[in-house]
């Protein structure tokens, strides 16, 4: 939920909450108010009604009707007052709530239970014309305030909201520093202050790390390459045994190991940093087809039988140069882990590019096949890379890659 809807959300709920209760508490206002009111008119007919006796001995008062009614019974000594809400039938009106008293009058020797009440019919109405008056005045105040608050906030987010922009649009790659306006918020120009200080210090620390990979890259490359050639020399010389020359070719071996080694950590690199020109739609079937007959003799070695599938050429927007690395990956992975005589699949449709080869399934979980330097097997050519590489590219342009072990297959799919 967004931060203007889930405030504005807040301030509904609130409102409904204070008004509620405020609906109530009006009510038992009004209904207090209401009894004090009936309570004094009864009081008044009982003070007339003892000033009447004090003028005239006898008792005879028996008044009946819908909002009056007044009547004497003899009672004994014990009778104390009562105030209560009653219900009585009324053949016109039916049932109807009375307010009534019930209090001892002492006449002629004798005491009486005196009984005064009054209808509640008209407060009833009345209470509840003005529940419906106040109900649909609630709703419409909680409408507008609603209405005007989501106004409000939406101009004081304004800079956030911008701010927000801003950060969304920015791209490292352009080695500009955020800027952002003037806010009327202390709190936003902070932000924005904090941000503009954030951006130069990431675009400093972004500088020294490509500056340091440019001069990695060629202050390692260059003697690396100097080993290789002085290797080579040396393997060709026929001054050699055997367990010298086994020496040099296991060092060349390590040293042209190392040199791929440092150019993957570099395109990692690269790819995290995304420092690769313009991306365009590239389908990984047709250079999944190309790198295959390239890699037609090590298959052939291997006796690897291929089988193609293509309902539909899976397409993405991604670099060309890392659509071919991704694939070729996934073939030498395929080429390193499929038995002598072993079958390698290749199905594409619109949503999934799959690469299956059969093979022993691996002894450990299946989401450690794709962190960096996590060794699949024994094998002292593997630089352990292979996969994050494949995962790092994908991630880089908005794909999924999977692994699982079905029927006796390593399944590798790249989806959407």
């Amino acid at each position: 939920m967004k931060l203007l809807n889930r405030v504005t959300f807040y301030y509904l709920i609130i409102s409904l909450l204070v008004f509620s209760f405020g609906g109530v508490f009006f009510y038992l206002v009004f209904r207090n108010e209401v009894y004090e009111e009936l309570d004094e008119q009864i009081r008044d007919e009982k003070r007339n009604l003892e000033r009447a006796l004090s003028d005239n001995d006898s008792l005879y008062m028996n008044f009946n009707g819908v909002n009056l009614f007044i009547e004497a019974i003899s009672v004994d000594s014990k009778f104390k007052m009562e105030k209560m809400d009653t219900l009585i039938f009324h053949p016109v009106e039916g049932e109807l709530n009375f307010r009534q008293w019930r209090f001892p009058v002492s006449n002629e020797n004798r005491i009486y239970a005196v009984t005064i009440r009054k209808a509640l019919i008209d407060v009833e109405d009345l209470a509840e014309q003005i529940a419906y008056a106040m109900f649909y005045a609630y709703l419409a105040f909680i409408g507008i305030a609603v209405l005007l608050n989501f106004i409000l906030l939406k101009q004081i987010f304004n800079p956030f909201y911008m701010t927000l922009g801003k950060l969304k649009k920015y791209s490292l790659n352009a080695l500009v520093p955020l800027q952002f306006s003037k806010s009327n918020t202390k709190e936003f120009n902070e932000l924005n202050s904090e941000l503009m200080e954030l951006s130069n210090r990431i675009i400093s620390d972004y500088k020294n790390i490509k500056e340091f990979n440019q001069n990695a890259s060629h202050e390692i490359q260059t003697p690396l390459a100097i080993i290789k050639n002085k290797l080579e020399l040396l393997i060709q010389s026929t001054d050699l045994n055997e367990n010298d020359a086994q020496l040099i070719i296991s060092c060349y071996e390590a040293t042209h190991r190392l040199s791929k080694l440092v150019q993957s950590l570099l395109l990692l690199t690269k790819i995290e940093n995304h420092e690769f020109g313009t991306s365009e739609v590239v389908g990984l079937f047709s250079i999944c087809r190309n790198l295959i007959e390239q890699m037609k003799e090590e298959f052939e070695l291997k006796n690897i039988k291929i089988e193609y599938k293509e309902i539909h050429n899976f397409t993405s927007v991604i670099h060309p140069f890392l659509a071919e690395i991704l694939i070729r990956n996934l073939l030498s992975n395929a080429l390193k882990f499929t038995e002598q005589g072993g079958v390698l699949k290749i199905i594409s449709t619109s949503n999934e590019f799959s690469v299956f080869n059969t093979g022993k399934p691996f002894p450990f979980e299946s989401d450690m096949i794709f962190k960096r330097f996590f060794y699949v097997g024994n094998s002292s050519a593997s630089q352990g890379i292979g996969l994050s590489l494949v995962k790092k590219i994908a991630e880089a342009f908005n794909l999924k890659v999977a692994y699982s072990y079905v029927d006796g297959f390593h399944h590798f799919a790249i989806k959407r």
